[in-house]
């Protein structure tokens, strides 16, 4: 917890959500040793997790209120839906990799959290019938994919990576009426980009 609010997060919701989920659930034992500090972790399939401090802050930026139903574009191992689970009231992830997305599954399941599922999903190409008042990427993109800025509610943010000739930097977005969706640039991040595509093996 003195980790994350060092790197400036003050949600009260954010940080008990984290203090109740215990990150070494969701990352393979042999990096029990790396869980309590603020670094990417390895996950199967040549991912990586993100680190706490990034991904609080980007939950923090999110601004997930108790009833809202949540879209996470890059589940890993399901420790960012397990996060979004103590926030809102449905969190639906996706994920590229049939082992990460079994993983994650199953580490949701065992940690008894019902109101978060995993999807096999190619999130940069993703269309949904169900409407989000939120929606996390957890990659870095060229643009905010068009169909998951149509799967936001009126008034829904997302908060994603965004790519330009300087670095990414993370950024609200919140698409309006009218006009052009209004983006806030946040801060710079070191992420990787999010891959198009379902894996057809891992």
């Amino acid at each position: 917890m003195l980790t994350l609010r060092r790197a400036g997060v003050s949600d009260a919701r954010v940080l008990t959500a984290f203090d109740q989920c215990v990150r070494g659930d969701f990352l393979d034992p042999a990096y029990s040793e790396m869980v309590q500090e603020d670094v990417a972790i390895p996950l199967p399939c040549g991912q990586t997790s993100l680190k706490p401090s990034l991904l609080a802050l980007m939950l923090e930026a999110l601004q997930t209120g108790p009833a809202q139903r949540i879209l996470l574009v890059g589940a890993g191992s399901g420790y960012g839906a397990a996060i979004l689970a103590r926030l809102a009231a449905q969190v639906v992830g996706l994920e590229r990799f049939h082992t990460l997305r079994d993983l994650a599954e199953a580490n949701l399941q065992r940690a008894g959290l019902s109101n978060a599922l995993v999807q096999l999903a190619d999130g940069l190409n993703f269309t949904s019938a169900l409407a989000f008042d939120r929606v996390l990427i957890a990659g870095a993109v060229a643009a905010p994919p068009a169909g998951l800025m149509k799967a936001l509610k009126p008034g829904g943010v997302m908060v994603a990576p965004l790519i330009s000739p300087f670095g990414a930097r993370v950024a609200a977005i919140r698409p309006q009426a009218k006009g052009e969706p209004v983006q806030i640039d946040l801060f710079a991040v070191e992420i990787p980009r999010l891959e198009p595509g379902v894996a057809q093996r891992l």
